[in-house]
């Protein structure tokens, strides 16, 4: 899989106070102006608007230089747009994956993430365990979502 970022400038996350009092961790609304990334060459979009975590990184792991949940912003936003939609975007109209491929974009935009700001190396190294992470743990998330019309 080639994941590539076109505009990764173009996301804003904004922490949001009462849903973070609500959930007991933190969250942030996603807003975006246009960010665009492809995959395998298809050019995809998120929704404009929407919520994420920044990845389900369970605390203690957190502790571990570069695990910490903050530091793949873009792709922990992407992999949350993409499961609360169960897809992506593109030309404007839905389109649907499994979770495999969303977990599988996961992982190659972190590779790709990490060519921002001289982190490919330590992208290298994250990127397998949490992709690990979420194909055992992201099931139950992945399928209390409703799939769109």
């Amino acid at each position: 899989m080639k994941v590539e970022l076109i505009n990764p400038d173009s996301l804003q996350l904004i922490f949001d106070r009462d849903r973070t009092a609500k959930a007991g961790k933190a969250i942030y609304e996603r807003f975006t102006n246009d960010f665009r990334f492809r995959v395998n060459g298809i050019e995809y979009e998120l929704d404009r608007h929407g919520f994420t975590d920044l990845g389900s990184v369970p605390r203690i792991v957190q502790v571990i230089y570069g695990f910490e949940a903050w530091r793949w912003e873009l792709s922990y936003g992407t992999h949350d747009c993409g499961y609360s939609h169960k897809g992506f975007f593109h030309k404007g109209k839905a389109c649907d994956f499994s979770r495999a491929f969303m977990d599988e974009v996961l992982r190659y935009m972190i590779l790709e993430e990490g060519k921002i700001d001289d982190r490919a190396i330590m992208a290298r190294i994250v990127a397998p365990p949490i992709y690990a992470g979420v194909r055992i743990g992201g099931g139950w998330n992945w399928e209390n979502r409703v799939r769109r019309v």
